[in-house]
């Protein structure tokens, strides 16, 4: 996307040029490439977001698992979900979530063994995330603000429960039931 927003800042520009230049025929070339080029990308973004949106948790649970593993990394995983009653977007943002947590264990960790919870309440998903790598030194407000992100529009909540030995984050989401 940053390629293509900068490619129609060129030849917008160079639209502008030739406008001032009055030569209206390659004004109107440039102007017929950057209306192509900006429905092309907008056809991209709306495959893009139909994807992550038919993100499953359960798919997103074995992506993440593999890449545990592959990263060396000794998975356990207690899966009490009944995710039929789960809206889209909060199984789509539950899956980003674990996905995250996952990258951070990954990246900043040095963990050898991952133990991922998923359950749920009356009124939420938790997902609990424990690990026994070198954990925080301390928190500061911007740790974990991707998933602080994440949650803030469903009015949900992330816990460091534990720093370190064991490092354990949980995130409720508070959701409504598919009808």
């Amino acid at each position: 996307l940053g390629h293509t927003f900068a490619m129609l800042s060129v030849k917008t520009d160079l639209a502008l040029q030739l406008f001032q230049m009055e030569a209206y025929p390659q004004v109107e070339k440039e102007l017929k490439e950057i209306h192509q080029i900006s429905k092309d990308s907008m056809n991209e973004v709306r495959t893009i977001v139909e994807n992550l949106k038919s993100r499953t948790l359960a798919s997103e649970l074995e992506t993440v698992k593999k890449m545990l593993e592959i990263a060396g990394i000794e998975v356990q995983v207690e899966n009490q979900l009944d995710k039929a009653s789960l809206t889209q977007d909060v199984e789509s943002t539950a899956a980003m979530i674990l996905l995250e947590l996952a990258t951070n264990i990954i990246k900043h960790a040095k963990a050898s063994k991952v133990y991922l919870k998923l359950e749920r309440t009356e009124k939420e998903l938790v997902l609990t995330v424990r690990d026994d790598g070198c954990g925080f030194t301390s928190i500061k407000g911007d740790d974990l603000h991707t998933v602080q992100d994440r949650v803030l529009p469903f009015s949900g909540e992330v816990k460091v429960i534990s720093q370190k030995q064991p490092t354990e984050v949980q995130v409720r989401l508070p959701y409504k039931e598919r009808k």
